[in-house]
């Protein structure tokens, strides 16, 4: 039912910032939380996370890490567009590739906290995993999260979920 984006290729844990899937699971978690106040920790900025409030919920972006994605892996985009593109969205270039972002997200209403997606953990090695910390960073205990939402079932989603002893991270 779901195929795989027709502009990528290869490697299937590597994946485009923008998720239609992850935008609709996001958009449908909005709507069924939406009458609640947002609470919790102050609204500081520091690397790791990022905050941002919609209307009644607070919204924090859980930095994972990084992950390189070739320019082979993007298909149907002609090479100027494809270069124009990546220049005013500020994507970095490395030798390995373009700066992909892995990120996970909270959505804290009162009385309740909701995780999408747990990042890759300990899945791909060295410049990812960082989720649980930046959670705790946050200041959030695992412990304080009452829903996990997956939005789909590849690693770089759903690494973090449990620990290396298979418990609930």
């Amino acid at each position: 039912m779901f195929g795989r984006p027709a502009y990528l290729s290869g490697d299937a844990t590597r994946f485009p910032r923008f998720s239609p899937l992850r935008a609709a699971a996001c958009a449908a978690l909005l709507a069924v939380a939406a009458p609640a106040a947002a609470a919790g920790a102050p609204l500081r900025q520091v690397p790791g996370y990022y905050h941002q409030v919609l209307g009644e919920l607070r919204v924090t972006a859980l930095f994972d890490g990084v992950v390189p994605l070739t320019r082979q892996e993007l298909q149907g985009v002609d090479d100027a567009a494809e270069d124009a593109l990546l220049r005013r969205q500020y994507v970095p270039e490395t030798p390995a590739g373009l700066q992909t972002a892995v990120n996970a997200y909270l959505v804290r209403a009162p009385g309740h906290a909701v995780l999408v997606d747990t990042g890759t953990a300990d899945c791909f090695g060295d410049g990812l995993g960082q989720v649980l910390a930046n959670l705790r960073a946050a200041g959030i205990a695992p412990g304080d999260i009452g829903t996990v939402l997956l939005t789909h079932a590849h690693p770089d989603h759903m690494c973090g979920l449990l620990d290396v002893e298979g418990r609930m991270a």
